[in-house]
């Protein structure tokens, strides 16, 4: 159900930036510290799109690391805390 739900805002968000890159043609300038250039309005959109996409794969990637680094952590932990008790049951006997 989930993945569902993700392809299609994700079909969505696609469509929706379609839309706007299309109704978008005329060409603008685009200044920046160093300089200015010209570039189609689509082309600006596209690129701006494609940046926030991969800034969020870049958090969301560094976020699943550190996560994957808790849970290997915690599962040794429980293995620790297992044997612990194992042992204090059969010294208990």
């Amino acid at each position: 159900m989930r993945k569902n739900v993700t392809v299609g805002l994700l079909v969505a968000s696609v469509g929706l930036t379609a839309l706007l890159s299309i109704a978008n043609i005329q060409s603008v300038t685009v200044n920046y510290l160093f300089g200015t250039f010209k570039l189609p309005l689509i082309l600006l959109i596209l690129l701006s799109v494609g940046l926030g996409m991969f800034i969020q794969f870049l958090l969301g990637f560094f976020k699943n690391m550190s996560l994957r680094q808790e849970i290997k952590k915690l599962k040794e932990e429980q293995v620790k805390v297992k044997d612990t008790l194992t042992e204090k049951e059969v010294t208990a006997k």
